[in-house]
């Protein structure tokens, strides 16, 4: 009986790429084959032993910017096991970035943007977290800080950010989250830190950061401050402001311990409130996406609008605390915190008055911005916090209480400077 073999369509697509396929790999493999064989004609006989090389030395004191657990008593758990999200920019990352004020420190934190002083606000720091405005959700060392300022970094150590919601933490607010600052404190041992920059724009920094010890239980610290310079890119704008923050410790390594802090910072700068715009002559119903509004520099992007001979900005922030610290026991610990703090702005800055249509026939629409205000308070603080045993368990908590007074007082302030058109410098 003869076996008949069926006849395959050579034009099968399938069966042609399949047989394409084998041909590669059997060529592939005999060329591998061949390589192999090359290969082990052309090694040595011989090999060489490298022996093990063995190292000894001291580790050195590197800086991390590692940070196990937030300062403040309120989280009283390591950040690892804290069911929240805050991010700690440590001392090392503040030198490493070469960050001057608490805006610089932040670009560091994911989640957070900076506003500016429109819509009524003083001039100042004005952070958002998560969309949220936390101007007033910002802490010095666990109590809240107060007062529209422009913050520096001189006489702080970290800062902590906790974003989200937090009012368990952080009390009132603290919507998208809170900013704690937590100062340079007197502590045992010598130690000495300078630094100056120097730069483009008549730009001059100098800072010291002294600590000594006076005898087994007492400390004192000094942080001083120097700043001047111009902006880069900007006519007549500049920033000229001063500090210093002395800190006293007594009673260091033992049960009770007492703090006294002080911190001084003035400004007096030249504001700048940028280029105006370019609004359509017809007005509002003439915007489109051919004829939109857009910053007009009129050539120079240096161009400065506001008034040199007037225009100013001047600050003053200044906050005296005193924190006792008392072990009840090696699981109990009580603080009571006693701070006032004054905050001052006084202000005149020239804008161009975008409510006019700014740029009109080579001339600029211009109003004056004017501030005066003070804000006074006065806050005490006291923390419980701990770890206490049931039913064999270890529980941590931190309680307290906090009792504060704040007035601001912003009288009106004229200005003589109505909106007008002036010609561009």
């Amino acid at each position: 009986m003869s076996r008949q073999h069926p006849q395959l369509p050579v034009s099968s697509p399938r069966l042609l790429a399949s047989a394409i396929g084998v041909a590669i790999t059997a060529g592939s493999a005999g060329h591998m084959v061949f390589a192999a064989e090359k290969t082990d004609e052309k090694a040595p006989s011989n090999s060489i032993s490298l022996g093990a090389t063995a190292i000894t030395g001291e580790a050195q004191d590197a800086t991390s910017y590692n940070v196990e657990k937030a300062s403040s008593p309120k989280y009283t758990a390591p950040l690892v096991d804290t069911p929240r999200s805050i991010t700690v920019i440590p001392q090392q990352v503040l030198k490493d970035t070469g960050a001057l004020n608490m805006q610089d420190a932040l670009r560091t934190v994911p989640g957070i943007t900076f506003g500016a002083g429109e819509g009524g606000n003083p001039q100042g720091d004005r952070p958002f977290i998560r969309g949220f405005d936390a101007q007033g959700d910002t802490y010095l060392d666990g109590v809240r800080d107060t007062g529209s300022q422009s913050r520096e970094i001189f006489a702080v150590e970290s800062i902590e950010v906790s974003k989200g919601p937090n009012s368990a933490i952080g009390g009132r607010g603290a919507a998208g989250g809170s900013i704690n600052l937590v100062s340079k404190k007197a502590h045992l041992g010598n130690s000495f830190d300078g630094g100056f920059t120097w730069g483009s724009d008549q730009t001059q920094r100098y800072t010291m950061d002294g600590n000594y010890q006076f005898s087994d239980t007492v400390a004192g610290r000094l942080n001083l401050l120097s700043h001047e310079s111009n902006v880069a890119g900007r006519d007549s704008v500049d920033y000229d402001r001063w500090g210093v923050a002395p800190s006293l410790a007594f009673g260091l390594g033992t049960d009770t311990r007492v703090n006294l802090d002080y911190y001084h910072l003035e400004n007096n700068d030249t504001p700048d409130s940028g280029i105006p715009y370019s609004i359509p002559t017809a007005g509002s119903t003439a915007r489109t996406k051919a004829n939109p509004d857009k910053p007009n520099d009129g050539g120079d992007s240096s161009n400065f609008y506001g008034l040199n001979n007037r225009d100013f900005r001047k600050g003053r922030t200044d906050t005296a605390t005193i924190a006792i610290e008392h072990d009840l026991n090696d699981a109990l610990t009580v603080k009571n915190t006693l701070r006032h703090g004054t905050n001052m702005q006084d202000y005149i800055l020239t804008q161009p008055d975008d409510s006019k249509g700014n740029v009109n026939n080579g001339s600029v629409w211009r109003r004056a911005n004017t501030r005066v205000s003070n804000t006074e308070t006065t806050t005490n603080q006291t923390d419980l916090f701990g770890d206490v045993y049931i039913a064999g368990f270890k529980n941590s908590f931190a309680t307290g209480i906090e009792l504060s007074r704040e007035e601001s007082k912003n009288p009106r302030t004229t200005s003589t400077l109505t909106p007008h058109l002036a010609q561009r410098p």
